[in-house]
């Protein structure tokens, strides 16, 4: 029997595109609310609802949603549905903590986080560069790192849409 995530990824509806024979929704129909804060701040989020092609985290977000149940299940407070506590569970996107950036060159990887985190050990910041996704990884951690403080007074919401559908952390700083 499959679980609710397998049914969807094994015969998708809309709001979920991209899968052959699929047609994306109307524009203003394919971002959650989280994501259009987003666009309207000036970046480019993936849709979670697009489950193939260039870019795509829809297959990866629904296989990853009943792992946030079983960590709560074992004591995580998994953001913004539970009160805060540590271990905690936070949407992030990397390039919230990056700005548009071309992240594809390890050139302005390296140049960024040398500007970025200065005081960090250079070979650290050498291997951070290494490649995007441990560039990520890096900038996200050390970003998260420094706003700690406002990570753990994060409280649940109370806003509809973000108890459906979650909501991307962004420090007030940024």
């Amino acid at each position: 029997m499959l679980n609710a995530g397998q049914q969807l990824l094994s015969e998708p509806k809309p709001p979920f595109w991209g899968a052959a024979g699929s047609s994306p929704p109307s524009p203003d129909r394919r971002f959650r609310a989280t994501d259009q804060r987003l666009l309207d701040d000036g970046l480019q989020p993936k849709s979670v609802f697009q489950l193939d092609g260039p870019g795509a985290v829809g297959r990866r977000s629904i296989r990853g949603m009943p792992f946030l149940v079983e960590l709560h299940d074992v004591g995580f407070s998994v953001w913004p549905f539970h009160e805060p506590g540590w271990p905690r569970v936070v949407e992030i996107w990397p390039r919230v903590f990056t700005g548009p950036l071309d992240k594809g060159r390890f050139y302005e990887r390296h140049e960024f986080l040398q500007a970025r985190f200065a005081g960090q050990d250079p070979v650290l910041l050498e291997r951070a560069a290494g490649s995007a996704d441990a560039f990520d990884a890096a900038v996200s951690a050390l970003s998260m790192a420094e706003h700690l403080a406002e990570l753990e007074s994060l409280e649940p919401s109370t806003d509809p849409d973000e108890l459906l559908e979650g909501r991307i952390w962004r420090p007030a700083a940024e």
